[in-house]
């Protein structure tokens, strides 16, 4: 949901409604100005028009241009007077269950030209149960001159689209579990470490942990470290409506080796797999190990994303398999180049995703464009964007909205969603609210960079807990 300035509004109200002095009122003007130009909602009580009746048979302040049929239900006040009303968000809307209110969503904008446009002297109050502001036609059109005034700039930091998780995953519950490993009869205790979290292209989510062993050799106390042994274990996860869900568990080793990321597709299980020492990666089956199923994506590899037909997108922060320095890579499930895409003047590739149709996107740096590859007809379109140097990407199923993560330096990150212009262009960044108003959330931890996407999907790690959203829900 795009939240606007009525959280603050309402708090400049209180202040307002505690003092009633000459200039907390100047504020609660100030900031309704700010709430409008910001494009709010408000709540506004309504009654069905009865059988019979029609537009002529009320005021024209009642009327709902937008809403037909509709109109606006009036309140009285303690001194008798009869008036309209609005609230700011329903957690202000109280009556008893008796009378209770029937409310809509309506542009605060839209509410105000109606009443100052109205032949009538009728006022509307804004929270009439708590805070008593009342608006008159001439007052609601000063309030709309000055909202018109009002820099973008100001607000833009003010807005925010505001969503709960789907779900929230405690990584520390599953360490916790697993003190002694998942063997009940291990005498030592195990360290594991969460690293990531990888999304499949189907929506399965796939956490990644590690523990790592050294093994030490040298003579007369001069030791140094040998080989490493490195344990990984993968759990997979469905989300559906009751939360998630555990399909299965997965565990494999590597000696002097790292595995980057993890892909499960058709049963399989493989890691992006980089020898120590190395910066060359290659795709292993792990699960069941198969070591024909093996093959190599080159070096500096930074992205790794897989479709549902088993082929794997890969986006470079500088491919030198060549002059051409590739960015992006499409490779089949056995390891055939089937799709590319060439830049000379791009240094690497910030980030790369799948769409609701399984096409890639990918936002190559320097530049101020999401590139869009169709792999099946070798499509590419170029989609302008007004931020640039961030390290992860979504889109919704209509691709309509575009969710954008910035870190900085791994001390957390900032989210924003941008809107599609009728031009295919994607602008108008608006704040995505972390965290969220859950009562599991982490609320004094920053977000952790980087985080995961896929598709619609985004998982945020804040502290020691995932949170899943879908940006389908912000329609």
């Amino acid at each position: 949901m795009l939240l606007g300035l009525n959280e603050e509004l309402e708090r400049v109200m209180g202040e307002y409604r505690r003092n009633r002095n000459g200039t907390e009122k100047n504020s609660v003007f100030n900031m309704i100005a700010m709430s409008l130009a910001a494009g709010d909602d408000w709540y506004i009580p309504v009654e069905m028009m009865q059988d019979g009746e029609n537009e002529t048979d009320y005021s024209a302040d009642r009327l709902m241009e937008k809403l037909p049929r509709l109109v606006k239900r009036e309140v009285i006040t303690k001194n008798g007077t009869t008036c309209l009303c609005a609230f700011t968000s329903l957690e202000k809307v109280h009556a008893d269950e008796a009378d209770a209110l029937v409310t809509v969503r309506y542009p605060a904008t839209v509410l105000l030209r109606e009443l100052s446009q109205a032949d009538s002297e009728k006022a509307i109050i804004l929270n009439p149960w708590a805070d008593d502001f009342m608006l008159n036609a001439q007052e609601c059109m000063k309030l709309l001159s000055a909202a018109a005034a009002v820099s973008p700039s100001d607000i833009l930091h003010l807005r925010r689209y505001s969503l709960e998780p789907r779900t929230v995953i405690d990584i520390q519950e599953i360490l916790d579990a697993w003190d002694k490993g998942w063997n009940d009869s291990a005498e030592k205790q195990e360290k594991w470490e969460y690293l990531s979290c990888p999304i499949m292209a189907d929506g399965r989510i796939l956490l990644l942990f590690e523990s790592c062993d050294r093994i030490y050799d040298g003579k007369n106390y001069l030791l140094h470290v040998d080989h490493e042994i490195r344990h990984y274990r993968v759990l997979e996860y469905a989300v559906g409506d009751d939360g998630p869900k555990q399909l299965g568990k997965y565990r494999f080793m590597l000696q002097d080796g790292i595995a980057t990321t993890v892909l499960l597709y058709d049963g399989i299980l493989k890691a992006s797999v980089r020898t120590t020492g190395s910066e060359k990666e290659t795709i292993l089956p792990m699960v069941p190990a198969n070591d024909d199923g093996q093959f190599k994506i080159y070096e500096n590899v930074r992205r790794v994303v897989g479709r549902s037909d088993g082929s794997i997108a890969v986006g470079y922060y500088a491919n030198l398999r060549d002059e051409s320095r590739l960015p992006m890579l499409l490779f089949s499930g056995k390891g055939e180049i089937i799709g590319s895409y060439r830049s000379e003047n791009a240094l690497f590739c910030a980030d790369l995703t799948l769409d609701s149709e399984e096409h890639i996107w990918f936002h190559l740096h320097p530049s101020a464009e999401l590139v869009h590859l169709a792999p099946d007809t070798e499509t590419v379109e170029r989609h302008g964007v007004v931020l640039q140097d961030f390290d992860a990407m979504a889109l919704n199923k209509d691709r309509s909205k575009l969710f954008l993560s910035f870190g900085d330096g791994g001390d957390g990150n900032v989210h924003y969603i941008l809107s599609r212009n009728q031009n295919g262009n994607y602008t108008d960044p608006v704040l995505f609210q972390f965290p969220p108003n859950a009562k599991n959330a982490e609320k004094s931890v920053d977000p952790v960079y980087p985080c995961s996407t896929m598709k619609s999907w985004v998982c945020i790690q804040a502290g020691r807990r995932l949170y899943l959203y879908d940006i389908n829900d912000l329609d």
